[in-house]
Parts: C-alpha cells; sequence; structure tokens
C-alpha cells in the first residue's frame, strides 16, 4: 500500500533530521535534497506590511493575529501547513517564552519557517491502481504522518484546512501526492525544531555558547559555529537563526553563504 511508501519516507526524512544539532555538518547534509517551493526573495519590509495588515484587518486591526490566522496565512500565501499548536509553539520560542503575541514583528522572524514549510523535497511513488477514496486519503495520512499530529483532533483539524469536506472523489493523484509532500515540509521543520530544543539544553528559549560546547565536544567548535550563526551578535542563536542555518539558503534570507564546516 502507499501508506509504507509514506512511512518509508518520513524514516528518511526523520533519521536525516533528528541528528540535527548545532553544529552545522549534520544541518546541510538534511536539506542537500530540497526543491524550492514559494520563493520569498521578493518579500521586503513592505509585502510583509501589506500581508499582516491583511489578517490583521480579519482577525481585529489591533495590531496582532492569532495563531489560527497564521495558519491560515501561511497554507493560504505560502502553501505551507502548520496545527495551531505548532503555530503557538513556534511563537512563543520566537518571542523568547515570553508571549504568545503575534505581531509584524513576530511574522517576520517566522520567515525562515514559512520558507521550510514551502520547500517540496523528492517525489511521491504512487501506485496508479490504488484508487484515492475519501477513507483511503484520510487513512494515509492519519497514519502516515503520525507523528506530525499530537492526537486525532489535530488530524481533523488539517483536514479542514486543506478543505477536503468538499473535495471530489476518487481525488486525482497529483493533488494528492502534492499534499503528501507539503507535509513532509511540515514533518521536516518539526524535527528541525525538536533539534533545536535538543540543543537547548537549559531550555531559555535559546542556544548559547555552553550549550554549544556541550552540542559539540569542542570549545573552539563552539566557538565558531557561533560566530558565523549568531547573525545578529546578540551571543545566542534562537530558533529564527537556528531554522536559517537549517535551510541553508543564502538568498532567501541575504546571508552570506553558509559553508559546511
Amino acid at each position: 500500500m502507499f501508506s509504507k511508501n509514506i512511512v518509508l519516507l518520513l524514516c528518511v526524512v526523520c533519521f536525516i533530521v533528528k541528528n540535527s544539532t548545532a553544529d552545522d555538518e549534520k544541518i546541510a547534509d538534511e536539506t542537500s535534497t530540497v526543491i524550492k517551493g514559494t520563493n520569498l526573495i521578493d518579500f521586503g519590509t513592505v509585502q510583509w506590511q501589506e500581508l499582516f495588515n491583511k489578517y490583521d484587518i480579519i482577525t481585529d486591526s489591533e495590531g496582532s493575529i492569532s495563531t489560527e490566522d497564521l495558519q491560515k496565512l501561511v497554507f493560504k500565501e505560502f502553501n505551507g501547513v502548520l496545527t495551531v499548536r505548532q503555530a503557538k509553539t513556534y511563537i512563543h520560542l520566537i518571542n523568547l517564552k515570553q508571549s504568545y503575541r503575534i505581531g509584524l514583528e513576530q511574522l517576520d522572524k517566522m520567515k525562515p519557517i514559512i520558507f521550510a514549510l514551502s520547500q517540496r523535497e523528492m517525489s511521491v511513488e504512487y501506485n496508479d491502481e490504488d484508487e484515492i477514496t475519501r477513507g483511503y486519503f484520510v487513512s494515509e495520512i492519519t497514519e502516515g504522518f503520525k507523528k506530525l499530529f499530537s492526537n486525532k483532533k489535530e488530524v481533523l483539524e488539517v483536514l479542514d484546512l486543506l478543505n477536503v469536506q468538499n473535495e471530489s472523489f476518487p481525488m486525482q493523484s497529483t493533488k494528492y501526492e502534492e499534499i503528501v509532500r507539503m507535509l513532509f515540509a511540515s514533518v521536516k521543520v518539526e524535527n528541525i525544531y525538536k533539534g533545536f530544543c535538543k540543543g537547548d539544553f537549559n531550555k531559555n528559549g535559546v542556544i548559547n555558547y555552553d550549550d554549544l560546547v556541550k552540542a559539540v565536544g569542542d570549545p573552539n567548535k563552539a566557538d565558531l559555529i557561533m560566530k558565523k550563526r549568531d547573525y545578529n551578535r546578540d551571543g545566542v542563536i534562537d530558533l529564527n537563526e537556528y531554522m536559517i542555518m537549517a535551510c541553508n539558503d543564502d538568498m532567501v534570507f541575504s546571508k552570506p553563504h553558509i559553508a559546511v564546516f
């Protein structure tokens, strides 16, 4: 069945990303086969402001949007999927565990995460003999992406986001494959986040020098990584900087080319 292919590919993705630490070599390996999705190069301050205003008006026009609106924004504007729980978790870290507020500043810092969610990796193998009925689709997504969802409610949440209730079945294989690849990107972002959390030994929402020493076991190497990856020079690597490092894309984030150590 196709679910075996999903599970196999997920295992490959998880195996690669679970080794993600502050060590750049491991992170570079995990992103070497990425095929770019939505291009964020042209998204500057004006574009982010316009996008934020669009969803702020929908909410309350008070300078912030909800996690539910962030989920819709990522899906509708960038073809990426994240659960409300994940949106809340990522925003909390971006705010250094101080709040869950999503203002323009936070949305701008979400850029690396949004970029990663818009990526499309390996093609999906599909047996044309398998008819994609509603039951088949729900079963494959539920079973194939268990690690993405914390409970059945989140499965229903994503199915609703994908507008499955209004989908005509049997579903076309091309659409099914795109959804699967979309969810692969979500799994990868979740695993990069977990890698960041493992590197944050103090559990304070950032990776500092001491954390790096523990992660790589070499003070000199830790110092080199900090100098290269602490882009805003505040002495720590936050989730935003870690995601940039993981995405390994200088064109999108206007950073110097990230070389492998």
